[in-house]
């Protein structure tokens, strides 16, 4: 799909009767996407049951689209949005209910200030768990009480100690107040809680505010995990910036259902929430995908190398022309003014580094051989030893736009198209931009290469060789004819070696423990590499 048919879809894309809103408008504001969202809660009740702890709180989804129900929230990043107000499961984070704060809907009476309408909010997100046996977990904006009166009584003074705690018991209700530090109380309402169980260490905590603290976090870290992957386009129109959010959490909610049914699966990689998002989008794509690729006359060309680089094929269509020439003939169905030389997919970013991992490999399995991998050559310069875990494995991983255009693996099979990133002898048609054919990789048989599992993203019986010296290619435009021994037109193309800066806060910013080390030893932010590899 090209980019302009993506905005266009997006331009039009609506989730509702456009007839009938105008008169639904006058009874639900949420009436453009209501369907939707009815149907989203719905699937998600249905998919997961809860464990024994849930927490109440509010989302903010940001946006400043003109909406007449978004709201302004100071504590929040992105200060205006509109609100959801969310149930998830405390211990996995899993969305369970939702209600958008909407006001007060159209034709609605104006009637008092409804003292109970929190109580009531709260009663409907979690009505489908009540008389279950578990435990709600809400902050200050969500809890009532009947014992006002006496959140006077244990307000903070001079004279209460620090660390101290006062417990108020009126039946089946706990309150207690606990001052953290002078005059600072934090007070607390459990129904959960009956006595005055304190933790005996050193800040003397009671059990109650221990027990928050474990569950309090729930909707805060669901919002957390919906923003680091997010599928969100800049908007005008406040539903698509819903819709978004509404693709977000569903995708949020199969990662969790799926890794808690699976919890073997990728459970050594920190970053196994982008992998699942990936192969979901591959699953959703792949029947829409079959089906295109049974049309080949209706392909773009670009549409077409994008899903051969997915590993599928695509059929052709053409028929057979039997040519009387024994030179080559153009395509007898473009014009020439079609003309355009086929692309070829270079090493620039993650993702399209990993399109054409999969394709070299299928490639290569095609063929009938083994994978082969060049992996580049790492020095590190710096002042001061620099000793952290998995450093040269997380510097070979980065993009080549990261790494002045030299990958960290290169994957290599005889008969694949290359294309030369570098200046090597530019008189001689050897310059950056030469497309070419790889024969052969040349290397110190001495040290043996390794076949293993150390490289993640490759199969088990990848060989990898960390001592290439050169590659032969055969570069048509070439103006070597023919070199020693060699074929005509197949050339020799040398190590090369450049010098490229690294952000360590970058390379382990989602590794808490490693960034701790890090700062302890007082290391630079940034380490220059001097990398050996194939241009």
């Amino acid at each position: 799909m090209s980019k302009n048919r993506f905005k266009a879809l997006l331009q039009f894309c609506r989730f509702d009767n456009t007839a009938t809103r105008e008169e639904r408008l006058k009874s639900d504001k949420l009436a453009a996407i209501r369907d939707l969202w009815t149907m989203c809660l719905a699937r998600l009740q249905v998919y997961y049951t809860p464990d024994g702890s849930l927490t109440v709180d509010e989302q903010l989804i940001p946006t400043r689209d003109r909406c007449n129900f978004r709201q302004y929230m100071s504590s929040k990043p992105g200060k205006y949005g509109l609100k959801i107000f969310w149930c998830c499961d405390s211990g996995t984070v899993y969305p369970l209910n939702g209600e958008v704060y909407l006001g007060r809907q159209p034709g609605a009476t104006v009637v008092a200030k409804d003292a109970n309408r929190i109580r009531n909010l709260v009663k409907r997100l979690v009505h489908p768990w009540i008389n279950t046996g578990r435990t709600i977990t809400t902050d200050n904006y969500f809890t009532s009480t009947e014992l006002a009166e006496d959140l006077l009584e244990l307000q903070p003074n001079a004279q209460r100690p620090e660390q101290s705690s006062i417990f108020c018991f009126d039946r089946q209700l706990t309150l207690v107040s606990y001052v953290r530090k002078k005059s600072h109380a934090v007070i607390l309402l459990s129904s959960l809680h009956h006595d005055q169980t304190i933790v005996d260490d050193e800040k003397k905590k009671p059990e109650m505010i221990l027990y928050y603290n474990d569950t309090k976090g729930g909707v805060d870290h669901m919002d957390q995990m919906v923003q680091t992957y997010s599928c969100k386009r800049k908007s005008k129109r406040w539903p698509m910036t819903f819709f978004f959010n509404v693709l977000d959490i569903g995708a949020l909610a199969a990662f969790l259902v799926w890794t808690t049914k699976n919890p073997q699966w990728n459970e050594k990689k920190n970053y196994r929430r982008r992998l699942f998002l990936m192969e979901l989008g591959y699953d959703l794509v792949r029947s829409h995908l079959d089906r295109r690729r049974q049309q080949p006359h209706a392909l773009q060309h670009n549409v077409r190398i994008a899903i051969q680089a997915l590993g599928l094929t695509v059929t052709t269509s053409h028929p057979t022309i039997v040519s009387t020439s024994n030179g080559k003939q153009r395509c007898h169905l473009c014009p020439k003014e079609r003309t355009r030389k086929a692309p070829i997919l270079v090493y620039r970013n993650e993702l399209r580094t990993e399109l054409n991992n999969r394709a070299v490999i299928k490639k290569a399995y095609e063929m009938g051989r083994v994978p082969t991998v060049v992996i580049a050559t790492d020095t590190i310069k710096a002042r001061k030893h620099v000793d952290l875990p998995d450093l040269k494995k997380c510097l070979l991983a980065l993009p080549d736009n990261k790494t002045e255009h030299l990958p960290g693996y290169l994957p290599l099979v005889p008969g694949m198209p290359i294309l030369l990133q570098e200046n090597i002898v530019c008189e001689l048609g050897l310059s950056n931009g030469a497309q070419g054919i790889f024969r052969e990789l040349i290397y110190d048989r001495v040290s043996e290469p390794t076949t293993g599992t150390d490289e993640e993203a490759f199969t088990p019986d990848t060989v990898f060789i960390r001592n290439a010296q050169y590659a032969l290619v055969e570069i048509a435009k070439s103006k070597i004819s023919k070199l020693g021994s060699l074929e005509p037109l197949v050339v020799p193309i040398p190590i090369i070696e450049k010098t490229f800066d690294a952000d360590l806060e970058k390379l382990y910013s989602d590794k808490g423990a490693v960034m701790k080390l890090f700062k302890d030893r007082k290391l630079k932010a940034s380490i220059s590499v001097k990398r050996k590899a194939l241009p």
